[in-house]
């Protein structure tokens, strides 16, 4: 799937799930950089967040992606 219709798809869970607001993407960075496992399961997070886990899978991956994007391209410059 290419980059824009991954975008899409995250906005779209992230607005079917509430979590378009200051207050869930904190919730969602300190559990995603403070989870003791040092990675996350996507079932762990769709139970944290209340959603399904094909939605979480996806939503986990665009953010994976938007990491490995910074890494290889802006932590270079």
């Amino acid at each position: 799937m290419d980059i824009h219709e991954h975008k899409s798809l995250f906005e779209d869970i992230a607005e079917k799930y509430g979590l378009k607001n200051e207050e869930k993407a904190g919730e969602i960075a300190d559990f995603l950089v403070t989870h003791p496992a040092g990675k996350v399961a996507v079932q762990e997070f769709a139970e944290q967040f209340d959603m399904a886990e094909e939605d979480a899978e996806t939503f986990l991956k665009f953010i994976d992606r938007g990491l490995r994007y910074k890494e290889h391209v802006m932590d270079r410059k």
